[in-house]
């Protein structure tokens, strides 16, 4: 039976209830207590407002100058990232969920679809490569590696297709869950083995060249009265970093693995649906609760905490720029802070929608920040 998926936003309505702001961090709109001043160079609106937002954070991709995003009216659009002109757009014939990847030194780019097709396009004009059919919704941006295009499905299916011509390698699936959040955690490859988590709180590796699982270990165990209560996917995508695999699971924790054999190096109570990011020795997370922290890695303690979000509703996943953690609200403001100490470093307002999509890295400390309203928008921080 196909699992019901259920959108983290709503999700966290009916099960959470935000605890209220400290009093540390608090900020105005758009203060930059450092002094620098994030400038918005454009905007360009992609597509119109829906209002239950289910296709809200697909991530965005780019290269040489071109940013790719996919939107829920079902087309790719390729924008270049210095002025806001689009340069083409291809219509995919059906919602784009998990966001874009390029590959084959950036000349392609894949996405999928809620129809379950997987395209590989060129990525400098849009034509069509390869297109492909796969068993459910793609709920995550590809993964390029080993000259392959490993996805997630809605129905917790692993897939691995041909990069050059989109043919079917492997397969692995998990019986999931009847009620699991509306996600999947992108797939991460390392010295042959592709990593995921799956709707039941478990993390596999498999063996890339034939989708053997290597080890299989469950990171949140499911407890609760309610089936909201008892969800525990792993939709946070795995980060590989010198022999360890990170991840996190929603209503579980967030985990240090030996990627060779599974065995937990440790673990933080933390309810966590978005992406994580790996930078220098901090891991960085975005919490259901709405908090952005900075653990060790190497042994998961707090570096820091800002909670001064915690009225702003669903967060982003967190996104690395030259100085700074980048989150987007559920208000439609973008706050940088301080890699080291969590420090609001700047702060800017982007529209009356929320921003979901993790913003885009661009030079610098510069952002693509697309808001859930579908307008793109460039951010500079002078």
């Amino acid at each position: 039976m196909r699992a019901a998926r259920l959108f983290p936003g709503l999700a966290l309505a009916f099960a959470l209830a935000l605890a209220p702001p400290t009093a540390s961090g608090q900020e105005q709109e758009g203060a930059a207590p450092t002094g620098l001043t994030p400038y918005r160079s454009w905007a360009m609106p992609l597509f119109k407002d829906w209002s239950v937002r289910p296709y809200a954070a697909a991530r965005m991709a780019a290269a040489d100058g071109l940013a790719f995003i996919g939107t829920r009216e079902g087309r790719l659009y390729a924008v270049d990232a210095e002025s806001g002109g689009i340069r083409w757009v291809r219509d995919l014939g059906g919602r784009v969920a998990g966001g874009t990847t390029l590959g084959g030194d950036n000349e392609r780019v894949y996405v999928g679809t809620d129809e379950g097709k997987v395209w590989g396009l060129r990525a400098e004009d849009g034509e069509t490569v390869w297109r492909t059919e796969v068993s459910s919704e793609v709920i995550t941006a590809p993964r390029v590696a080993s000259g392959m295009v490993f996805l997630r499905t809605a129905d917790d299916y692993l897939w691995a297709l041909r990069a050059a011509d989109g043919g079917t390698r492997w397969s692995y699936n998990v019986e999931g869950r009847s009620l699991a959040l509306r996600g999947g955690a992108r797939p991460a490859y390392r010295d042959g083995l592709v990593f995921t988590g799956f709707s039941t709180g478990e993390l596999v590796a498999l063996e890339a060249g034939g989708g053997r699982p290597s080890w299989r270990e469950r990171i949140a165990t499911s407890t609760g009265r309610t089936e909201l209560e008892r969800m525990v996917d792993v939709d946070t995508a795995p980060v590989v970093r010198d022999g360890t695999v990170y991840t996190a699971a929603y209503h579980g924790a967030v985990v240090a693995l030996e990627a060779d054999s599974g065995q937990q190096l440790w673990q933080r109570k933390f309810s966590v649906f978005n992406d994580l990011v790996v930078d220098g020795e901090s891991v960085f997370i975005t919490t259901a609760d709405s908090k952005v922290l900075a653990l060790d890695r190497t042994n998961g303690g707090t570096l820091w905490t800002q909670t001064d979000l915690q009225d702003a509703g669903t967060l982003s996943a967190p996104v690395l720029t030259e100085h700074a953690v980048v989150v987007g609200d559920a208000h439609g403001r973008v706050t940088w802070y301080h890699r080291d100490s969590g420090k609001v470093l700047a702060r800017r307002e982007v529209g009356i929608s929320a921003v979901n999509s993790p913003p885009l890295p661009l030079e610098g400390d510069d952002l693509l920040v697309l808001t859930d309203q579908g307008t793109l928008n460039r951010l500079e921080l002078r």
